[in-house]
């Protein structure tokens, strides 16, 4: 029984559970980090998680409008 806990916790990071408008983030000791929804890049460290956020909805929208 034991053995199976660790599967039980291996699951993939999916986009579609954030909310619409939304970003996934997340602290760490280094600071909040945000994933882009579009290409799911990590951002770099900010010390607030708006700050994490903005940056992830930025530069989600730079992806989805493509190269210009």
């Amino acid at each position: 029984m034991a053995a199976e806990i660790r599967y039980a916790f291996a699951v993939d990071w999916d986009p579609e559970w954030v909310k619409p408008g939304g970003a996934h983030s997340w602290h760490e000791d280094a600071g909040w980090f945000a994933r882009c929804g579009a290409c799911l890049q990590d951002s770099p460290a900010f010390a607030g998680q708006g700050e994490a956020i903005e940056w992830a909805l930025s530069h989600e929208n730079l992806e989805r409008m493509g190269p210009s």
